[in-house]
């Protein structure tokens, strides 16, 4: 981060962290989505993901699943949780 990157790969960046270290990894995703950077991520949380992501790209067993925006996700699926859109789309039950 010290030369202000213009493009982010992380990798579940609030794994971890409390409510205030969560937050300011969102804002510092947030400030570089919003100067004309990339921010790509891998995130097990449909919180962080929702909060964050302009397109979702679900991967299930190495294959990719779906690949939209948040709203045509949850459009396709019928449903606007974003963890009943993921196991729709994969075929996963919450059961295990």
């Amino acid at each position: 981060m010290i030369h202000n990157p213009k493009n982010l790969l992380l990798d579940d960046p609030a794994s971890g962290l409390d409510i205030a270290g969560n937050r300011a990894v969102r804002a510092l995703i947030r400030k570089v989505r919003d100067s004309v950077g990339y921010v790509l991520f891998c995130s097990h949380s449909m919180t962080e993901v929702n909060a964050l992501a302009d397109q979702i790209v679900i991967i299930s067993h190495g294959r990719t699943a779906a690949a939209a925006s948040p709203d045509e996700l949850r459009s396709k699926t019928g449903t606007d949780d974003l963890e009943e859109v993921f196991l729709a789309l994969t075929g996963e039950t919450a059961d295990g």
